[in-house]
């Protein structure tokens, strides 16, 4: 089980780091699930997450291969195997961080969480721009204002 922290804590890191440090809680849900969304980076693969899972990872093989076989001696590295989760914690979150700070993915970045892009409310499309409350547009493109609901 402890092999398995090696993985997962780096993982959990970088997902936390970018919604709540690179994203500031901002993204578009939609473009999740979209093949080529938003959020495919180059050629698919963010390689800031990669650089910060490999770091993460590294330190932690050798304290795996000697626990997996004691006859193998890794040296005093073996050590940070037992603090393997608060390494590979820490150490990805950080470097996802700083990679981040100073090589934004821009294209990511958004001012508002994008929640949806249309539902029907009574048969008429409503169109969310990341706003709490949808607007309506008519089919000149003008924005209404949201309607209150009168009780």
């Amino acid at each position: 089980m402890a092999s398995l922290a090696i993985f997962l804590a780096p993982i959990s890191a970088i997902i936390a780091a970018d919604f709540w440090v690179v994203k500031k809680k901002n993204i578009d849900i939609p473009s999740l699930y979209r093949r080529r969304g938003r959020y495919r980076y180059h050629g698919g693969v963010n390689w800031r997450a990669a650089v910060a899972l490999l770091i993460s990872i590294g330190p932690n093989l050798p304290g795996m291969a000697h626990a997996v076989t004691p006859s193998i001696r890794v040296g005093t590295i073996e050590d940070i195997y037992d603090i393997s989760f608060m390494w590979g914690f820490s150490s990805g979150f950080v470097v996802y961080s700083v990679l981040n700070y100073f090589w934004p993915a821009t294209e990511t970045l958004i001012e508002s969480t994008i929640r949806d892009e249309m539902t029907f409310v009574n048969g008429v499309e409503v169109f969310n721009d990341g706003l709490e409350v949808p607007l309506k547009k008519t089919p000149d493109m003008k924005i209404l204002e949201p309607e209150t609901s009168s009780v």
